[in-house]
């Protein structure tokens, strides 16, 4: 039996995300003797923007706690420019982009996909082509051949990054240079902000005879923000919010229709009692978001501890 991780996307709010991983993972560490971390828990792991973050940086063999730190520390020097400015859209996108950028390359420097040694896939849309563009580690999961197949695409790390999160106009476009496919991208959660039917076709494809229990996390459900009359102005930053959501929501009633009967998929998303947006990177509010992740994963400990069959000591 192998396991996947699946994560949504979600700006700041994928904090509850994290929450969730740091008590699975301290749980692993305090009731077993194997798995001892989420990188080893799992043999799959898939994600779109920021979930997509989260995921390579556990499956390049960092812990959950070193990943809070390291995103949280993102959000703050990415998310601080807000919607509010005197400066255009677009120059703010650009800020955006390069200060991402930066911080992704602190963690990934110039790495290619093969740095990876676990199965990952990351998604974005491709601007121009209106499709789905995935970029693979395991060529089993991509449905290449080995005559083919390069990780990635051949790009780096941070080239795959930034197109999975550029949620373009709040991001920047961003131009795919890799060895095999050159291609426009922006934010995958345009396609599948929750990947999670696309995680079992590639794995029901490339692993046909394998059972897989698939663990889906959200990035909780938020109290809507009221929305100021600077921002009505610029509805683009609330229709991005709006469609990323949507795609969400699209994607778990098809997962709850089709995956009912089979319990392949468990999925963690709890409501989160804050008023929150897409920009928040406010260190209080990030530790709020963080702490009700904590609590979602007691509240589910059980459930989840039994459906991805961790044995304990």
């Amino acid at each position: 039996m192998k396991r996947a991780l699946v994560l949504d996307g979600g700006g700041g709010k994928a904090v509850y995300t994290l929450g969730v991983l740091y008590e699975l993972e301290q749980y692993l560490q305090l009731h077993c003797s194997e798995p001892r971390t989420i990188h080893d828990c799992f043999d799959f792991f898939f994600g779109t923007s920021s979930g997509a973050i989260i995921c390579t940086a556990i499956a390049s063999g960092m812990h959950v706690k070193q990943v809070y730190s390291f995103y949280r520390e993102t959000l703050a020097k990415v998310m601080y420019y807000s919607a509010i400015s005197k400066v255009t859209p677009s120059v703010m996108a650009k800020r955006r982009s390069h200060a991402l950028s930066s911080q992704l390359k602190h963690v990934f420097h110039d790495y290619p996909f093969d740095y990876i040694n676990k199965s990952l896939a990351i998604y974005c849309t491709d601007f121009v082509k209106r499709v789905p563009r995935v970029f693979h580690t395991d060529m089993l999961l991509a449905g290449a051949s080995e005559l083919i197949f390069t990780p990635g695409f051949g790009a780096t790390i941070v080239e795959g990054l930034l197109a999975t999160s550029a949620a373009y106009p709040i991001f920047e476009r961003v131009y795919v240079n890799g060895r095999t496919l050159q291609f426009e991208a922006v934010d995958g959660g345009y396609y599948a902000n929750n990947p999670t039917l696309f995680a079992l076709n590639s794995i029901h494809k490339g692993y046909p005879h394998t059972t897989c229990k698939l663990l889906n996390i959200g990035v909780g459900s938020y109290i809507e923000p009221p929305v100021n009359q600077i921002l009505k102005k610029i509805d683009m930053y609330n229709l991005v919010d709006l469609v990323l959501e949507s795609s969400t929501k699209s994607h778990n009633t098809l997962v709850e229709y089709l995956c009912n009967e089979s319990k392949e998929v468990l999925r963690v998303n709890d409501e989160v009692p804050m008023t929150i947006d897409f920009f928040v990177h406010e260190e209080l509010d990030l530790e709020g978001i963080f702490t009700y992740g904590r609590k979602s994963f007691l509240q589910h400990q059980e459930e989840i501890i039994d459906f991805l069959e961790i044995k304990i000591l």
